[in-house]
């Protein structure tokens, strides 16, 4: 990888506010805020299998989101396997 490559992936992470997160029975739920994109995302992580998904959320349905990832993601259509696809 080239130094500038690198310099724009720590760019890219340096956006990304983490808003929440919580842990329980091994898998792992981040609200998350990408600042330059004005973009917010929960990104859910099976620390157990090590499958991980994630979902776009309107900022107006974030905490829903993050409270409950799985129901928002089959509400908006997104089948488990094909977010862990897109993940």
């Amino acid at each position: 990888m080239k130094n500038g490559d690198t310099n724009r992936m720590n760019g890219m992470a340096e956006t990304i506010r983490e808003l929440a997160a919580r842990q329980s029975d091994g898998v792992e739920v981040r609200l998350l805020w990408d600042a330059a994109s004005d973009c917010v995302s929960v990104v859910v992580a099976d620390v157990r299998d090590g499958g991980s998904f994630r979902v776009p959320v309107e900022p107006e349905h974030a905490l829903d989101a993050f409270n409950h990832p799985f129901g928002y993601a089959a509400l908006r259509g997104l089948s488990l396997l094909a977010a862990a696809e897109a993940a």
